[in-house]
């Protein structure tokens, strides 16, 4: 195709186009702007064609810059540049949380976007991902309400699972009154913050371990609990054991949970990990199995004594892509190291 057909189909589909702009109430000045951004870098790249018809590097030249001016001049004022503080403004009541990795948030209703507590070095129980492991999604009724294309909407802050998510504080409007069980952490002209008193840790202990073998057993038990420091639920043959003792300190070291355990026996430790593939719990170099815990939690047994577990996500598409990687990387290295023979193609005469 020439530079003179391109120029003609873009007056085409501009011409044809007009009616769309009017009803969308589009400014013409804008219209012709825009249209003016696209034909021209056309125009101009026909006459680099002729001026450097015999320079090849010129007219690749030519239209790597005539690209780049129509990207800008065009998308230039489409999304402006602001302040960082636009994206992130300073909320002092945000700023007054531990942003320790040891305890989460959620928001009651819409007022704040579970993506915008990262902004703040805080974590949201409540997610925002395209991706969700489907038992997690089994547990939503226990304590949110799924909305369609957005993020799980927590209305009933009194809901105990929020407690086993390890959901320490909550965002809410100014003037929200404090929910049952929760108190007042601080207040101010953005947001009212709530602390829950009765947020379990990350990793705990449970009193009692309930042994269920039905698919969907541990759910409907747990969607009439109350307390989940009471018990933890994991497959098996169904009965009920009491739990050992331990104390638990816990850190975090970037995106891994380091807890140092002291147990006077064998006990089971329950977290509030979501139980992706990929999660490795490992102590002194030996790694410890991990069990199913609560239908979609990670959740450990460790032998008396003290000893230091480290809890890191390591999935093994992880190490796949770094093989494909390094195996890429070889072969462009075999490539480019290898010797470039010429041909003469010119014809000969015999």
């Amino acid at each position: 195709m020439t530079g003179r057909h391109a120029l003609a189909l873009l007056a085409v589909a501009y011409f044809l186009s007009l009616g769309v702009f009017r009803e969308r109430a589009l400014p013409e000045s804008f219209v012709r702007a825009s249209f003016a951004w696209e034909a021209a870098p056309v125009l101009l790249l026909g006459v680099a064609a002729l001026l450097f018809s015999r320079n090849r590097h010129g007219v690749i030249l030519s239209t790597l810059l005539l690209l780049l001016s129509q990207r800008v001049g065009e998308m230039g004022g489409v999304y402006p540049t602001l302040p960082a503080g636009a994206l992130a403004p300073a909320l002092p009541e945000l700023a007054k949380l531990p942003a320790d990795g040891l305890g989460r948030v959620v928001a009651a209703g819409d007022v704040f976007r579970p993506n915008g507590a990262t902004l703040y070095g805080l974590e949201d129980a409540r997610g925002y991902e395209s991706l969700v492991l489907d038992r997690i999604a089994d547990t939503y009724p226990l304590w949110s309400k799924p909305q369609h294309a957005s993020f799980n909407r927590v209305d009933d802050l009194t809901r105990p699972f929020l407690s086993f998510l390890n959901v320490r504080f909550a965002v809410a409007r100014p003037e929200a009154a404090v929910p049952s069980g929760w108190r007042m952490r601080s207040r101010g002209r953005e947001m009212a913050v709530f602390e829950n008193p009765n947020a379990l840790p990350r990793i705990f202990a449970p009193r009692k371990i309930r042994l269920v073998g039905l698919a969907g057993q541990a759910l409907a038990e747990m969607s009439g609990t109350r307390d989940f420091s009471e018990t933890a639920w994991i497959g098996g043959t169904t009965s009920e054991v009491r739990n050992g003792a331990a104390q638990i300190s816990l850190r975090a070291a970037g995106p891994d949970l380091i807890a140092t355990v002291n147990a006077t026996q064998r006990v089971f430790l329950a977290t509030s990990l979501p139980d992706w593939p990929g999660w490795i719990a490992e102590s002194a170099g030996a790694r410890i199995p991990l069990v199913t815990t609560n239908h979609a939690f990670v959740g450990f047994w460790l032998d008396a004594g003290r000893q230091t577990i480290r809890l890191h996500y390591r999935p093994a598409s992880f190490f796949y892509g770094l093989a494909a990687f390094g195996l890429g990387l070889a072969a462009w290295v075999s490539r480019a190291r290898r010797p470039i023979v010429q041909r003469d193609t010119r014809a000969t005469t015999g």
